[in-house]
């Protein structure tokens, strides 16, 4: 989750810079001047913002999972077994409810992460 709150955070910045009035006049400049660069420059924008969207949807969504989770890590092993049916309830809805976790392969990193901890 951590990951998720990092990348947001590092997707933020990228996204401010390549909205900067320099940097915008910048992809006018290649626009108009029809720039074998500007393809590349349009791409890597879009991608960007593709990342920043989902990097913040994941982690909007990830959010309740992590309260429950430092609630596990404060308690001991006995009261972490009740708080087992809310982490998989928690996960159900991540699955549900964030278009990006409905794959197998990140909900199994997920489950795993929440193993290790």
């Amino acid at each position: 989750m951590e990951f998720w709150k990092n990348r947001t955070a590092n997707l933020e910045g990228i996204h401010n810079q390549l909205h900067e009035p320099k940097v915008v006049k910048m992809e006018e400049l290649l626009k108009v001047t029809r720039s074998s660069y500007f393809s590349a420059f349009k791409a890597m924008k879009d991608e960007v913002g593709s990342a920043l969207e989902e990097a913040d949807n994941i982690f909007i969504h990830l959010k309740p999972l992590r309260r429950i989770l430092e609630q596990t890590e404060e308690g001991e092993f006995r009261d972490v077994v009740s708080l087992i049916p809310a982490v998989m309830h928690t996960v159900g809805l991540v699955w549900a409810h964030c278009s990006h976790y409905r794959k197998a392969s990140r909900l199994i990193v997920l489950l795993q992460e929440i193993n290790n901890q």
